[in-house]
């Protein structure tokens, strides 16, 4: 994938033209990132390649992005402008989430038991589903232990975790914003 460097220990930086497809193997390290596993980065991604033997590399990388995140189960439609950082394989994904349904938040007023956000970019997508704990949220004015499941670009929610139902009526939203996962 790169020329043969001069010597061992020279670097590299790039910024991808577009999206770019980078795959982990014997002589591209990608920290982060399994052998064998190719990930796409998005236009604007900063990489930095580091010669280990003049034939042998080990790739660093960041992307930052912004989307639409859209929250499905209310009676309104409720969407966010998410943002997200991805730095060698690990997501930082910050979705506004402060009660009041407005000024681009993600609450309202329940109509079904189920709460999902969509909408993110392949980019930030993990290869397997991902469980994150230790969130909080309110179901109908009570304060919850929340749980999600991130699978393709679907956040998928669930309060206390034994039901998972949330109240089809009544004001929900989570109160945590920051969600931390692996792409793979």
């Amino acid at each position: 994938i790169f020329p043969n460097a001069s010597k061992a220990g020279v670097v590299r930086e790039l910024r991808c033209n577009g999206a770019s497809k980078f795959t982990a193997g014997a002589n591209l390290l990608i920290e982060g990132i399994p052998s064998g596993t190719t990930i796409t980065l998005a236009d604007g991604a900063l990489v930095k390649v580091r010669a280990i033997t003049v034939s042998q590399f080990k790739m660093t990388y960041s992307v930052s992005g912004t989307f639409t995140a859209t929250g499905t189960g209310f009676t309104d439609s409720q969407t966010a402008p998410a943002t997200y950082t991805v730095t060698n394989g690990m997501v930082a994904l910050h979705i506004p989430t402060t009660y009041g349904g407005s000024g681009g938040t993600i609450s309202g007023t329940s109509n079904a038991t189920t709460f999902t956000i969509t909408g993110s970019p392949a980019s930030i997508q993990p290869a397997n589903s991902k469980l994150l704990s230790n969130l909080r949220g309110f179901d109908n004015g009570v304060a919850s232990d929340v749980i999600a499941v991130i699978s393709g670009n679907t956040i998928n929610l669930y309060v206390n975790v034994q039901n998972g139902a949330w109240t089809n009526s009544g004001n929900k939203y989570i109160s945590t914003s920051e969600f931390f996962y692996t792409l793979v």
